[in-house]
């Protein structure tokens, strides 16, 4: 009986217990809010841009952007003191130029482009340039502070390794038309109105002859060229037409009706992504924010040497980079050396070092104002 009359009283000293302390943690949660970060101290903000200006330093000079038209396009990582640039394919064509730090605006052309990294080689008509210092040894690990360098003095932008050296699978692309087999060949039986196709002149009853470089033989034949594409890439497709040979010129879009990914609406509401945003054999994954136009050139650790090339802004937090063994491999094949296979780890790309072209600290020349 004794223990049934202090029950309602342990009750409510219970319940008073707990108000008291849901009081204390909502007064806790009031004291924090008070004590956010000025957005000056924030990851992107001013001061911290600050603290990276000494690691960024030297690999600003090596960094060039790079224009179509007029229009700043990409960054460009200078990999050789005689005027090579390395920088992102996909959304280069013709009237391409560099603006080089103490040069200004300079010409260049293209030497070559590697489509499975989305890398091109430039070649301006500049000599005593700086070339970019490769990180040595192991590749940046997951939680390692990295820079991205620009026409500043500050830092484009900072982040953190996020995800170690991995495949980026593509992502599906369509042209959005349906071939039958014909007697000469696949014909176009069905052209969806504003698709990749029809923007590019495609028409019922064309027979296809050729995609790119090679014959198309049936249905199947062109499906299988088309799944090595990635959406942004495009291709040359020769076409019969009324006894003719025609040749229209079709860019791979994205392929609509299935359900968005996970995390499609956050990434859209974050800002711009780049087109060609997947697909590549290997790539290494920072969460430094960064615009479209803003990849393309190094990204460097707190050494200030690069790790690797930024390739893709691919997600709200989400950047992709080239690592730095593959990207000198690419250099030595695109300049027209031999074509190595690449390893999925550093270990297995041990000619990385001698595929390098000498930077201008190696070589008798020395760099220029820049």
């Amino acid at each position: 009986m004794l223990m049934f009359s202090k029950a309602p009283s342990l009750r409510r000293a219970f319940t008073l217990f707990a108000a008291i302390a849901c009081c204390a943690f909502a007064s806790q949660s009031v004291r924090a809010s008070d004590r956010r970060l000025p957005e000056s101290e924030l990851k992107d903000g001013a001061r911290v841009h600050e603290a990276f200006r000494a690691v960024v330093a030297r690999a600003n000079a090596s960094t060039v952007a790079v224009l179509v038209g007029g229009r700043q396009i990409a960054l460009g990582a200078i990999v050789s003191p005689d005027g090579l640039v390395l920088t992102k394919a996909s959304d280069l064509s013709d009237d391409v130029q560099c603006r080089i730090r103490g040069r200004g605006l300079v010409p260049a052309t293209i030497v070559g482009i590697h489509s499975r990294y989305d890398v091109a080689l430039l070649k301006v008509d500049s000599t005593g340039l700086q070339a970019i210092e490769w990180a040595e040894g192991r590749e940046p690990h997951v939680g390692q502070w990295l820079a991205t360098p620009g026409m500043e003095d500050l830092p484009v932008a900072v982040g953190i390794v996020s995800v170690g050296r991995r495949p980026i699978p593509p992502e599906k692309g369509v042209l959005g038309m349906q071939l039958s087999e014909g007697a000469s060949g696949p014909k176009v039986t069905h052209v969806v109105p504003g698709s990749a196709a029809a923007r590019a002149g495609v028409q019922i009853g064309d027979i296809i002859v050729k995609a790119g470089d090679q014959r198309v033989e049936n249905p199947q034949s062109f499906d299988q060229m088309l799944h090595k594409l990635a959406p942004g890439d495009s291709l040359n497709v020769v076409v019969r037409r009324g006894g003719k040979q025609l040749t229209v010129r079709a860019t791979v879009a994205r392929a609509v009706g299935a359900l968005p990914p996970r995390g499609y609406w956050m990434n859209r509401m974050s800002g711009r992504m780049s087109h060609r945003r997947a697909g590549f054999p290997q790539a290494i994954q920072h969460d430094t924010v960064l615009s479209p136009e803003m990849c393309g050139g190094p990204v460097v650790n707190l050494s200030g040497k690069a790790v690797g090339v930024n390739i893709a802004r691919a997600g709200r937090v989400e950047t992709y980079a080239v690592p730095a063994d593959t990207a000198k491999l690419l250099i030595r094949e695109l300049r027209g050396g031999p074509a190595v296979p690449l390893g999925s780890t550093a270990d297995e790309n041990p000619d990385a070092d001698d595929a390098a072209p000498k930077t201008a600290a190696s070589t008798s020349q020395q760099p220029s104002r820049n």
